[in-house]
């Protein structure tokens, strides 16, 4: 059986947990709600308060529309997770100087907010998660002036993205993969292979290697007791290719009786969905393809509990061997077989026929054949679903986590 590699810190010191230890989470915005980014926010939030912490996720700018309110104050707690808005505001404003009179507030805002924390001995890290090289700037020049680390949540080789396009867009992305590293005072890769980038590019830096988080406890929700069979899928339209290789495998998917439906939990932009929809429009298996957006969190760990398996396949490519999705420990906490492919991440966690269906490549055929071993065998369906569950229950629940996230920014010395 393959071996699991636990995350290590390559930092040498030993230190005791203390109770004083202040994080300020930044990058994101539209904390709380959201899918992939905004809940593993919450989860290091929470792993981190698990592990004696205090925590504030900080919010620069609002993003919800205000022609759909909704239900947030632009300061509270959400699942015992302290969170702010320093705009003032949860909402986007409309106009192109309003709106950014309002950044420059939040901006202000944000660099007050961890002043004011760093006086009142309430800052010591920072975990950044962002996209833009000119908020990791900021926030590397907020670190230097009042002295606090930054530690950079690295969960994507960006200049692999093929949907990022644009001159401006690919500067960003080369010049945040170059200087993200080289600016943190620590890291936190995903996966092997940005622990290569780190070590080929900045050897000297310390990290820890953070899979993906997920609580489990949430996924503990009985299954309906009529449903009609189904296999899910849950993406973003923008990766449309991996969704019409879905597609296609299901076309060729042969059943035994009556087809077990393909339900499709998609988001992303309008247009693209409505191309993928027009698609599905033309399939002969049409009619058992049902499909999903923007549902609330607790109807999707519905669909996830019932399904027959759960659908995730990773192509052989930069960004995909780079990444790890965080719906794969969700997948996994729904107890559900889960049907992937051999690549990334994967080959560190997974054993074919017995915690998930892992096909040997992104191969429609090869893929295919993986489904069908769930439509032919419920029952060891349900066993290889079983491992699969405790299998991530012991490698990615957010608290184990959390607790090595502090005592790994301890361990940092700063300069």
């Amino acid at each position: 059986m393959q071996t699991v590699e636990q995350p290590v810190i390559h930092q040498p010191a030993d230190s005791k947990v203390k109770k004083d230890w202040g994080v300020a989470l930044l990058g994101e915005s539209g904390f709380p709600i959201g899918m992939a980014a905004i809940e593993k926010i919450k989860l290091l939030g929470r792993g981190l308060m698990h592990a004696d912490s205090d925590v504030v996720v900080i919010n620069r700018k609002g993003v919800f529309d205000p022609n759909n309110p909704i239900d947030l104050q632009p300061e509270g707690e959400i699942e015992g997770v302290p969170y702010v808005y320093t705009s003032g505001t949860i909402y986007r404003a409309s106009g192109f100087i309003k709106r950014n009179i309002v950044k420059l507030k939040g901006l202000l805002g944000e660099y007050r907010y961890l002043k004011r924390m760093k006086r009142e001995g309430k800052l010591h890290s920072s975990i950044v998660s962002t996209m833009r090289f000119s908020d990791f700037w900021f926030y590397r020049i907020c670190a230097n002036l009042l002295g606090f680390q930054l530690i950079f949540l690295y969960v994507e080789l960006t200049r692999t993205l093929v949907d990022r396009k644009g001159f401006w867009v690919k500067l960003n992305d080369r010049l945040l993969d170059k200087y993200a590293l080289r600016w943190s005072d620590g890291i936190l890769p995903i996966s092997d292979l940005l622990i290569k980038e780190i070590e080929e590019h900045v050897p000297e830096k310390p990290y820890l290697k953070v899979p993906v988080l997920c609580d489990f406890d949430k996924f503990n929700v009985p299954k309906k007791e009529k449903v009609d069979p189904y296999l899910l899928f849950c993406g973003s339209a923008n990766y449309a290719e991996v969704i019409h290789f879905i597609l296609d495998s299901y076309e060729r998917l042969e059943f035994n009786g009556d087809p077990t439906y393909l339900y499709l939990l998609i988001g992303g932009k309008a247009e693209e969905k409505e191309k993928i929809q027009a698609r599905i429009a033309g399939m002969e298996r049409a009619q058992y393809i049902k499909w999903f957006s923007r549902i609330p969190y607790e109807d999707l760990i519905d669909l996830y509990v019932n399904a027959q398996g759960l659908l995730i396949p990773l192509r052989n490519t930069p960004q995909d061997r780079a990444r790890f999705p965080h719906k794969i420990g969700e997948y996994l906490a729904a107890g559900n077989p889960v049907v992937t492919t051999h690549i990334g991440e994967i080959k560190n966690y997974f054993v074919n026929g017995e915690t998930a269906y892992v096909a040997d490549d992104y191969d429609v055929a090869l893929y295919v054949a993986e489904m069908k071993k769930i439509i032919d065998d419920l029952a060891k369906a349900k066993a290889v679903g079983d491992k699969g569950h405790q299998m991530g229950l012991e490698n990615f629940d957010y608290r184990s986590h959390g607790i090595k996230i502090r005592d790994f920014m301890e361990k940092i010395i700063q300069k």
